[in-house]
């Protein structure tokens, strides 16, 4: 799977906005650490399709995994970094 360009924070936050209800709670769930089935179970999803919103929220974030977007998210908020500047740390 190939993921788009990593994007400023302005265009992240753009993207974010829109996002989907379903992804933005997936984002959140991925940030708080649970899996996959963790989050199905939550919401009341199918596995596939939270396997599709992490997906899609990964490429709009720009990121490679669910870890990455957790350790740049905790770089984030620490000092505002963007995914370049965190892979290139």
């Amino acid at each position: 799977m190939s993921h788009a360009a990593p994007m400023s924070a302005h265009e992240c936050f753009s993207e974010r906005r829109s996002m989907t209800e379903k992804q933005r709670t997936v984002r959140e769930l991925i940030l708080q650490g649970l899996s996959r089935s963790q989050m199905a179970k939550l919401t009341g999803l199918s596995e596939r399709a939270v396997a599709t919103h992490i997906e899609r929220v990964l490429d709009i974030e720009g990121a490679s995994s669910m870890r990455e977007l957790q350790a740049h998210e905790i770089d984030r908020l620490r000092g505002q970094m963007t995914i370049v500047q965190w892979r290139a740390a």
